[in-house]
């Protein structure tokens, strides 16, 4: 375990690294090599492909870690329904709302077993209703902010996101 987090660790400053080292344009993007977007995807136990959005992948690596700040919306700290509202915004330019709750109501439901790159996977960890979201990568994995990791990538068979599943949602 303590070599794995050396490794995201170690990842994660070359892809910042990387990350900076390149100008942007008007267009945030993100320049994180190919082979470390990779080995972040494998260390993760995301499986990519050629149809795997590299941006992404690039993305999250360059958030992960970011700490859990309720209403926050910055990298010195975010929510997971901001950090979601973000990823849609910079990947896929959909604007698709703040709360966790309006991304329920705003988008499809799908089947578990249906969910592709970039769905939104739903919990109820606070009452009954949805209060907590993320984004589906693959390999039943998914990145969100946990209140007590930050940006992180979880598992969808974990105990606790069993329990607290609410259901999917195909982006807009």
């Amino acid at each position: 375990m303590c070599v794995r987090k050396i490794a995201t660790i170690f990842l994660f400053i070359t892809i910042a690294a990387g990350c900076a080292s390149k100008k942007n344009s008007n267009k945030q993007s993100h320049h994180a090599s190919k082979d470390a977007i990779v080995e972040f995807a494998t260390i993760h136990g995301i499986r990519l492909n050629k149809q795997s959005n590299k941006e992404l992948y690039a993305l999250v690596a360059d958030w992960y870690g970011v700490p859990h700040k309720d209403n926050g919306c910055e990298k010195t700290g975010t929510d997971c329904s901001c950090f979601v509202q973000m990823v849609y915004a910079k990947i896929y330019q959909i604007n698709i709302g703040r709360s966790s709750s309006d991304m329920y109501k705003n988008t499809k439901r799908i089947d578990k077993h249906l969910l592709q790159e970039g769905d939104l996977v739903f919990f109820t960890t606070k009452g009954a209703s949805v209060s907590h979201v993320g984004v589906y990568l693959n390999n039943d994995k998914f990145v969100h902010v946990s209140s007590s990791k930050g940006v992180a990538i979880n598992g969808l068979n974990e105990a606790y996101y069993i329990k607290t599943f609410k259901g999917c949602g195909k982006r807009p």
